[in-house]
């Protein structure tokens, strides 16, 4: 069951790269400016919070995977800039990963154009 996926964002386009050792899945997806999350973070400013970001990225792996999936942990997330959906509604995606025994490696990242809104690694799991 997805929180983010079609409520809050939609998966515009979707393309995967297999590799011998990654998968890599490029996406582009629209953020809903109408989402009641706005309304609270902040009015009449709004700015995509930091968990949505993760939220989405796994969401999004989630869903090429068709499992659920839930993060145990992570070596680094940063946030470098606000996504402020006024001003950005439309976002690349890029996840890269390999996988071992249910769990996925992860490298992901949230951009449009030159701005890197969100980085992380870590390590997903389809069990806690």
């Amino acid at each position: 069951m997805t929180m983010l996926l079609h409520q809050f964002f939609e998966i515009k386009k979707k393309s995967v790269t297999e590799g011998a050792d990654k998968t890599k899945i490029d996406a582009q997806v629209v953020i809903h400016r109408s989402h009641p999350i706005f309304d609270g973070h902040f009015p009449n400013l709004p700015i995509v919070p930091g968990v949505c970001m993760v939220e989405m990225t796994k969401e999004i792996l989630e869903n090429y995977l068709n499992t659920k999936l839930f993060l145990p942990s992570s070596a680094n997330i940063k946030f470098l800039s606000i996504i402020n959906p006024d001003n950005n509604n439309e976002l690349n995606v890029e996840i890269e990963f390999s996988s071992s025994l249910g769990t996925y490696l992860t490298e992901a990242r949230l951009f449009w154009g030159a701005i890197t809104f969100f980085k992380m690694k870590g390590i997903f799991s389809t069990q806690l």
